[in-house]
């Protein structure tokens, strides 16, 4: 699955592979933190103490199909979560690799996935993640195929683990 974004849960599925120019962001959310030094010139540090999680950006021509997919995986979501229950979407990225500085994988690997050793050590490989789905927005193309122009932001909830 080149290229694509695969989102799910439960019995609800959309693959988001026909992206809008600069329709697809990965960042990730890293509160800086902040060196110091002390009074000989030593340098303190301090930050957050967990792996730093990550936020997609997307927007994609969908089809009715897709689209009411999407909708569907969102409302599962929040639905799930009004009820105390597990909610999270599990998001398959195709688009960007996910990169590791060792040999073994710390996250799933998405579907049909590989894993490439890189130069000089390291890994990257199509990782899974748990996210929340903020409210998938819509507007109309003017694309037979692909009918509407959705647009959501999806947040890491917590990674995946390699099994």
């Amino acid at each position: 699955m080149p290229n694509a974004v695969a989102l799910s849960i439960d019995t609800f599925a959309v693959s988001l592979q026909e992206f809008v120019l600069n329709g697809y962001e990965r960042t990730v959310i890293a509160p800086g933190g902040e060196v110091e030094y002390s009074l000989n010139g030593t340098p303190t540090v301090d930050g957050q103490l967990y792996e730093p999680k990550y936020v997609w950006t997307l927007a994609a021509f969908l089809s009715e199909a897709e689209w009411r997919q999407l909708w569907l995986i969102y409302r599962r979501s929040e639905r799930k979560r009004a009820q105390d229950q597990p909610f999270s979407i599990t998001v398959a990225d195709y688009v960007e690799a996910y990169v590791e500085d060792q040999d073994g994988r710390s996250r799933a690997l998405a579907p049909d996935g590989e894993v490439v050793a890189l130069d000089g050590g390291g890994i990257e490989y199509p990782a899974l993640f748990h996210a929340r789905m903020y409210e998938p927005r819509w507007e109309h193309s003017n694309n037979l195929l692909y009918p509407y122009i959705a647009r959501c932001v999806l947040r890491e909830l917590d990674p995946v683990p390699a099994s």
